[in-house]
């Protein structure tokens, strides 16, 4: 009777094993996840960016139109 180890295809030593993820010290592990949260903000910020130069839509209260326009106004005189 066989044992498991013996037939089995993946019968590797530590050192293999291990092999293709030995470059994922803690450095490199939290610059990946630094570089996520910075690309994060930045898409989010983008985002923001281009929402605050959409007109409002149709069915915005009028306080807030009257706001919005006259933030507009007074910004386009500026230049």
């Amino acid at each position: 009777m066989a044992t498991f180890g013996e037939h089995c295809v993946c019968d590797l030593d530590a050192s293999e094993t291990t092999m293709f993820i030995d470059f994922l010290t803690p450095q490199v592990f939290d610059a990946i996840v630094t570089i996520n949260i910075l690309m994060g903000l930045i898409v989010a910020g983008r985002r923001f960016l281009r929402d605050l130069g959409r007109p409002l839509p149709d069915d915005v209260p009028e306080w807030a139109r009257a706001r919005y326009e006259g933030s507009t106004s007074s910004s386009s005189s500026r230049s």
